[in-house]
């Protein structure tokens, strides 16, 4: 068994390396200095545990061997979160790593609370029980509400309540929340549903400007340039994606009718526009009905695409069959 190294800790806080009469280090001033830094005796043990290897799936923007200003703060929040969970194991790796994609503002870890923190990880924990890919649970599930979360700042006003209820609560505001739909930040773009599953696919939502390239590259077709429509018209792009492999298969594009109050499938197609297996179209009416859903319980989401659609780009609204932008 690999031995469990103490080194981070005196480099990241500049500290006088003693050692005891064995010649190793004496860990006694490390835990002088965690309390000093407000580590309560279970961060302490935490830390005495795992040693090191409790920072490394914080990675970047963090922490880093070489980061010697600003790294021991971060794993100082860090410790401080975990004592908080009053948990005595570490969380599971995958997790902690997607927390660099949890949109926290200004990447400040010590804003994270720790009941949204306890939250998240009983609900990954749970999921893998569950027998669903973690990977997925976090991907599908946890990366757009924890996204939600701290783009609209309730990191700073969640009530105690809420955050004690669980996970299950949290998914409950989000879903009835309005302001899950609307764009993070000025890439971004309204999406009133992220991810539907169905037959062995998986429908992900297209909501940046980063997204839309990385599908046309992937996928051999010009969908990375279909921002502006994205933005300026209720026009809404989908990947779709083979749920056992992680393969793209297809391209799509979903269009709201306030004609007739239904979302309507524009264009789908196969990598270089190649044409698609009719199984993948007739998997895309579990996606329709899924906006047709979310969009029905959000009278504030209905007026904004009704709007959209009386822009410019209302050629979409008004015909469907005609190919109203290149094609993939």
């Amino acid at each position: 068994m690999q031995s469990i190294r103490h080194n981070l800790l005196p480099l990241w806080f500049e500290q006088h390396i003693t050692l005891d009469r064995r010649g190793e280090l004496d860990l006694g001033t490390v835990k002088q200095a965690l309390t000093q830094r407000g580590v309560n005796s279970r961060g302490w043990r935490l830390y005495l545990d795992y040693g090191d290897a409790l920072f490394e799936q914080l990675g970047h923007p963090w922490v880093d061997e070489d980061w010697l200003y600003s790294s021991g703060h971060n794993a100082v929040a860090f410790l401080c979160l975990l004592q908080s969970c009053e948990m005595d194991v570490l969380p599971p790796p995958e997790f902690v790593r997607s927390m660099s994609q949890w949109g926290i503002h200004k990447d400040r870890l010590s804003l994270v609370p720790a009941g949204f923190f306890r939250a998240a990880w009983k609900a990954c924990v749970a999921a893998d029980y569950q027998r669903l890919p973690i990977k997925e649970f976090i991907a599908d599930q946890l990366l757009p509400l924890s996204r939600w979360f701290f783009s609209t700042g309730l990191y700073r006003d969640a009530e105690t309540s809420l955050l004690k209820a669980g996970w299950t609560a949290l998914e409950r505001r989000y879903r009835e929340s309005p302001l899950r739909r609307r764009p993070a930040n000025k890439g971004e773009w309204p999406v009133p549903v992220w991810a539907v599953e169905f037959d062995g696919f998986r429908f992900t939502a297209l909501a940046t400007s980063a997204d839309l390239k990385t599908e046309g590259v992937a996928m051999r077709h010009c969908i990375g340039g279909y921002d502006d429509l994205c933005r300026e018209s209720s026009l809404r792009a989908y990947s779709v994606i083979h749920k056992k492999s992680g393969g793209r298969l297809a391209t799509l594009t979903v269009a709201y009718s306030s004609q007739f109050n239904t979302w309507v499938l524009d264009q789908i197609k196969g990598p270089g526009n190649a044409e698609v297996d009719e199984r993948i179209v007739r998997a895309t009416t579990a996606l329709l009905q899924s906006l047709d859903e979310a969009t029905a319980e959000d009278a504030a989401f209905r007026q904004l695409l009704r709007k959209l659609n009386g822009s410019s780009h209302s050629a979409i609204e008004m015909d469907f069959d005609d190919d109203v932008c290149c094609p993939f």
